[in-house]
This record gives C-alpha cells, sequence and structure tokens, in this order.
C-alpha cells in the first residue's frame, strides 16, 4: 500500500510537487478557491454585456530562478516564448481622481541569500503626470508597512566637496507636467522583494516598468 501525502494548495508549486509525488505515493490536494492553478487563472471580466476572459499567470519564470520548473513543462511539452518582465497601465484622466499604484512583487537579491547586486529598471511613459518610484522589502511576507523606497542612480552625476564625481541618486521620481519619456535606472541591494509603486497618477500612462530587461 502506498503512502498517502496531502498537498496544501493547487498553486504551480503544488501542482509540480503532487505531479512528481505521484509516481511514489497517494496524494491528495487541497484547494480552497474554486479552481486550481493558484495565481495561474482565467477572470472573466464582464465591460456591460460583454465578456473578456483574462489570463494571469505566475509572476516569474526563467532558467536561473526555476530550472526544475521549466524542464517539468518541457516535459509535457508546453510552448514557451520570450517576454520580459514589466508592470503597465493606462489611465484615462477625468481630471477628478489621483490614482496610487502598485505591482505584484518580483524577487530580489536577498531572497536567495545573495548579495548585494546591480538591479537595472527602465521607466517608459507617455503624457505621464504623477510619482514614480521602485519599493523594496527586507521581510519574506511583507505588509504594507515594510515597504520603502529603494534608491536610484540615473544618469545624472553631482561633485562632492573633495571634487568626487558621484552618480546622484532618488528615491522617486515626480512629474507635474505631461511628460513623455524611457529613463533607465540602477538599484543595489541585496532586498528579499521589489516592486513598482505609482501614486499622484492623474494623467497619460506608464507603458512599462522593466525590471533587469
Amino acid at each position: 500500500m502506498k503512502k498517502k501525502i496531502a498537498i496544501i494548495g493547487s498553486g504551480i508549486s503544488g501542482l509540480t510537487a503532487a505531479l512528481e509525488l505521484q509516481k511514489k505515493y497517494e496524494v491528495h490536494v487541497y484547494e480552497k478557491n474554486s479552481y486550481l492553478g493558484g495565481h495561474t487563472h482565467t477572470h472573466e471580466i464582464f465591460e456591460g454585456k460583454k465578456k473578456f476572459l483574462i489570463d494571469s499567470g505566475f509572476i516569474v519564470f526563467n532558467n536561473k530562478t526555476y530550472p526544475n520548473f521549466i524542464e517539468m513543462i518541457k516535459k509535457l511539452k508546453v510552448n514557451e516564448q520570450n517576454t520580459n518582465m514589466s508592470f503597465s497601465v493606462n489611465y484615462p484622466n477625468t481630471g477628478t481622481t489621483a490614482l496610487t499604484l502598485v505591482s505584484d512583487k518580483v524577487k530580489g537579491d536577498g531572497y536567495f541569500g545573495g548579495s548585494d547586486g546591480v538591479h537595472t529598471v527602465q521607466i517608459q511613459i507617455t503624457n505621464f503626470v504623477g510619482k514614480l518610484e521602485i519599493q523594496a522589502s527586507l521581510s519574506s511576507e511583507p505588509g504594507s508597512a515594510d515597504w520603502f523606497s529603494s534608491p536610484m542612480s540615473g544618469q545624472q552625476q553631482s561633485v562632492d566637496t573633495t571634487g568626487l564625481v558621484l552618480n546622484a541618486t532618488t528615491s522617486s521620481v515626480t512629474y507635474n507636467v505631461a511628460t513623455t519619456n524611457i529613463k533607465s535606472y540602477n538599484i543595489v541591494g541585496n532586498y528579499v522583494w521589489l516592486r513598482a509603486k505609482i501614486s499622484q497618477f492623474t494623467e497619460g500612462s506608464v507603458n512599462a516598468i522593466k525590471y533587469n530587461y
């Protein structure tokens, strides 16, 4: 008689574990939702009488982070395609409301116990009015109070009293008039999690915020 194993949750981790363990054990998967897949799910979105099916997937999918998962995907003959990790939003300005939005969090060097690393973030905006920042957390399970603005260094430079040329850093970028541009910033730190935050957002579009693009 096979030993029994219970798996709590039917997200990517739970389903992968069930697939591998069922070869030797009697596996039972428990899920509180009415569907399987966790983050990977098809959402029904209604706009008036029209229904749209929107797919959401797992946050990260790369060889460095998930080699075993990718190997499983290949065994299941699931197709893949290249993309980048980005966060995008288009907001039609009504002139009456300022939005605050945050992206999903992505894993930083600290999540894997790594040392400080240099990460590049590219921000693309069109006619944008608002404030942009990259937030970081040192907590493995961050709450709202665990996030702080990560210093970002760009192409601007400053000179200290000794004559040393330094890269100027900023904790956020604010645009008070409609601005269109593409800018890149460097972030250094062994943060556990990173995310993008948009606030005071009244006009235009954030076309993309790309992390290690």
